[in-house]
């Protein structure tokens, strides 16, 4: 089986934000990693499944842009994404 990523990040500084700025965000983020397999978590943590492991780095890449060009005049002065990349080749198809 070929190898595949998965995406673990959470979202820094998101309990400063308003739940209407939160909700913003996880919309960009959605939009970002609807061609993937997604979970968001405890409201500001999320995985991502991506069977192209090549595509790993321009995700994580687009999350943090994402969280980091929200308007000044959010809650937060600075909200990031903090990510890791998990790489493996699969013994058994994955089941999502």
């Amino acid at each position: 089986m070929p190898p595949v990523a998965v995406i673990t990040a959470d979202i820094v500084n998101s309990t400063r934000l308003k739940k209407s700025e939160e909700k913003i965000l996880i919309g960009s983020l959605s939009t970002i990693l609807k061609s993937y397999k997604f979970e968001f978590y405890r409201g500001d943590s999320f995985q991502a499944y991506l069977p192209d492991p090549k595509q790993a780095l321009k995700v994580v890449l687009l999350a943090r842009a994402a969280a980091r060009r929200l308007p000044s005049g959010f809650s937060s002065p600075f909200t990031d994404v903090r990510a890791s990349i998990g790489i493996e080749t699969l013994q058994h198809p994955l089941r999502i």
